[in-house]
């Protein structure tokens, strides 16, 4: 990223305004993601490319994944729990209020009780809110 584009994109953030950032194909980003961090990528143009640099835009963009996934689909807290498909907790939810709820301090753990199937309903829920809104 030249510098021209990164003070573009720092003027977009800075503004206070939201910045809607739109996620598609997850499958081929991961896979070019992943060819960065390794360096596979950057290598295939027979050293035409600085592979150093592909790497630290992998670990940039690997940051970035990772955020969106615990801010907005709250991946830290769930990626042990290995539910095949949302719906499967539905009947644990009790249609409660979400709009308040404090998902970092409801304590949540693994979903071997009601409770904390419930917990999990709730952020499954939210998840479908997102992408419905």
């Amino acid at each position: 990223m030249n510098a021209s584009t990164s003070q573009n994109l720092e003027a977009l953030v800075s503004n206070d305004l939201p910045v809607n950032v739109y996620i598609w194909d997850m499958d081929e980003t991961l896979i070019l993601l992943r060819y960065l961090l390794n360096g596979t990528y950057a290598e295939s143009f027979n050293g035409s490319r600085d592979v150093k640099r592909g790497v630290e835009i992998g670990e940039m963009w690997e940051k970035h994944i990772l955020k969106i996934c615990d801010d907005c689909f709250f991946y830290e807290q769930i990626e042990d729990c290995n539910e095949p498909f949302i719906d499967l907790l539905r009947e644990y939810d009790d249609g409660k209020d979400l709009s308040r709820y404090d998902f970092k301090q409801d304590e949540f753990t693994s979903p071997n009780d009601d409770l904390n199937k419930r917990k999990l309903a709730y952020r499954h829920r939210a998840v479908v809110q997102r992408y419905e809104n």
